[in-house]
């Protein structure tokens, strides 16, 4: 590995069953840079070691450690830095680090070009494989599992006595199902039958190229947030996503707190903002955060939270929307405004230290009304096309913890004159209940949000949000990555995402932002917002349903949402000669067949007279069909 910055790369995680007894994680490197050894458990560091190579002579560097007695997930980061070779890896009990020993004879490793794991239709579909160890009159094994409960052998490979066995394995002769997201298992055997290596996995994904591959697509209105690296832009426009919002994956790139921590002293991120540009990814930017001079901040309490206390210094913020709306004309073309006001913590004056809490004051939507105008008249007279967003609404109905229910908080901005100062309507949701029929928590909320404003004529954004938050995003398709079994219904989180996304478009919500595609950290330590991506960091099979979805809705108007029979709700969007009907059943619902042959979640043929089952089904249908 070459690298001029720091880059980690995880170890497969792996159990302590005697958690009480010392154990030893160890590697050999060579080259000239650092390696540092961190073990993680449950997330947590419990130990680490660094060496420095300098020679092309190996180096063995270890480190010893203990875990808690319940732990579900240990890994071992490796923290690289230079030009290294690394080799032999072990995790054993006891210490110091005992001679190198491998797993089995054999071991495999599997990849494809991709950086996304993706294969579209129109391409090569070659997995290649290498083989490595004493494989002498071995073969290797390749078996396909398909989201459809289908496994099959594909291939049977003799091995030669070489040391490295290399190849590849077509996937175009699997035929059926052609979409979705397929798990390659391989393993070496002996004569016999008997594996002798362990088994390697790789999820893979087969889709259709997006509509807007490594093209721009302003009119899409499909967008998430996202980190500004190659891997992740790929997987994001893999899934038919077009746009991103710059909050959390993106606020180091634009946010005041990170681009001027001295008065004066500007830091730009340029490149990975660029980026993002560079492989036809709008960008909606964030006049977000504060640094601590020129904001409400008083003392250190939570490094997150301390960011955005409201300005204090408004002139300060002036040059700052003026500076990056100056930089950024022609980069970016719409902005956001902060991100939630409607929480203390994210519009804060003060540290209330007798509730241990973030206070905003009296009237959190008066000064943030103050905001939209000081960052409107700003950004509108450094770059007159850019489009503002507002009103910054909630669907949540709750007031605990001091916060604003979302009607109360849109109705106060629009009291407050607050539409005068924005071209767009935003507001976040995340969906819990059942959705996808008429008068669902999709609907009520949009109503809750957005209800105060909509008689404005603006468009409105869902700028935030998701369906599958809470955990429900687990560990995807793996069987033997995952630490432990996963329980999770593939098909139940792909429906959820594709029903919430579709009711939004229904509402007349013209883009769709979900949250959040670089909350994922590795298994057992991710984030409960994860969205098309799995504890791995790799897509979801969700992410390919949103594809499918992406690749028939793009393009298309919602038309209308009529009850087809009972507990199925139909929502109906048309394009230039056709119409794509999404057919939402409900957990109960009245048998109903299929009008005409449909496609599933995934893009495969369902036909015509099928009885509709769980999840929802696409009807495509032309002229006046």
């Amino acid at each position: 590995m070459r690298t001029v910055r720091t880059v980690s790369i995880y170890s497969a995680p792996f159990p302590v069953h005697a958690a009480l007894d010392i154990h030893t994680a160890s590697i050999y490197a060579r080259g000239r840079g650092t390696v540092r050894l961190n073990v993680l458990s449950e997330g947590r560091s419990v130990a680490q070691r660094a060496v420095t190579a300098e020679s092309d002579e190996w180096r063995r560097v270890e480190t010893s450690f203990r875990v808690d007695l319940i732990n579900r997930t240990n890994t071992v980061r490796f923290e690289i830095s230079g030009e290294l070779w690394l080799d032999a890896f072990q995790v054993e009990r006891g210490a110091p680090a005992s001679r190198y020993v491998p797993s089995g004879p054999a071991e495999v490793s599997l990849q494809v070009d991709s950086p996304a794991r993706v294969l579209f239709e129109d391409e090569e579909q070659k997995v290649r494989y290498a083989v490595t160890g004493e494989a002498r009159g071995g073969r290797l094994r390749v078996r396909l599992v398909d989201l459809y409960g289908g496994e099959r052998d594909i291939a049977l490979i003799p091995l030669a006595g070489d040391f490295l066995n290399t190849g590849e394995v077509d996937l175009a002769q699997v035929r059926s199902p052609y979409y979705g997201t397929f798990r390659i298992e391989a393993w070496v055997e002996n004569g016999k039958g008997e594996a002798i290596s362990p088994p390697n996995e790789l999820v893979v994904h087969r889709l259709r190229r997006p509509r807007f591959w490594m093209q721009d697509a302003p009119a899409s209105p499909f967008g998430a947030h996202t980190n500004s690296t190659l891997r992740h832009i790929l997987m994001a426009k893999a899934a038919g996503i077009n746009w991103v919002r710059l909050h959390d994956a993106g606020t180091p790139y634009i946010g005041w707190y990170h681009l001027e921590r001295k008065p004066g002293e500007w830091t730009f991120r340029d490149e990975d903002i660029y980026r993002y540009r560079r492989y036809g990814l709008m960008v909606l930017g964030a006049f977000a955060t504060a640094p601590e001079w020129a904001s409400h901040f008083d003392k250190p309490r939570n490094n997150y939270y301390d960011r955005y206390y409201q300005p204090k210094d408004w002139d300060a913020f002036e040059r700052y929307v003026r500076t990056v709306a100056e930089r950024y004309r022609g980069v970016i073309s719409h902005w956001d405004l902060w991100n939630e006001p409607w929480i203390p913590g994210y519009w804060a004056v003060r540290f209330d230290e007798s509730r241990n809490d973030y206070d905003f004051g009296p009237d959190p939507a008066g000064s943030f009304v103050r905001l939209m105008k000081t960052a409107w008249e700003t950004a509108k007279a450094a770059a007159p096309e850019a489009a503002i967003l507002g009103v910054n609404s909630t669907t949540n109905t709750s007031s605990a913890n001091n916060r604003v229910p979302g009607a109360q908080w849109t109705r106060s901005v629009v009291e407050k004159g607050g539409l005068e100062y924005c071209d767009i309507i935003c507001y976040h949701q995340y969906a819990s209940a059942e959705i996808g029929y008429q008068g669902d928590e999709v609907e009520t909320g949009f109503r809750n949000a957005a209800g105060a404003a909509v008689s404005s004529g603006k468009p409105v954004w869902m700028t935030e949000g998701s369906s599958v938050a809470g955990g429900r995003t687990g560990t995807g398709f793996l069987r033997y990555s995952a630490p432990v079994e996963s329980f999770e219904d593939v098909w139940q989180t792909s429906d959820r995402l594709v029903r919430f996304v579709t009711g939004l478009l229904a509402q007349g919500v013209e883009k769709v932002f979900l949250y959040s595609m670089h909350t994922h950290v590795y298994f057992g330590m991710g984030n409960e917002y994860r969205v098309l991506v799995g504890e791995d960091g790799y897509l979801h099979p969700s992410a390919a349903a949103h594809a499918n979805m992406a690749w028939l809705l793009e393009g298309t108007r919602w038309t209308r949402t009529a009850a087809v029979a009972e507990g199925v709700t139909a929502y109906e969007f048309t394009g230039d000669g056709y119409a794509v009907t999404v057919l939402a059943p409900r957990a109960r619902h009245a048998p109903y067949k299929l009008p005409a042959e449909g496609l599933d979640l995934f893009g495969n043929p369902v036909p015509a007279g099928a009885e509709l089952g769980r999840y929802a089904v696409f009807l495509v249908t032309s002229g006046g069909d």
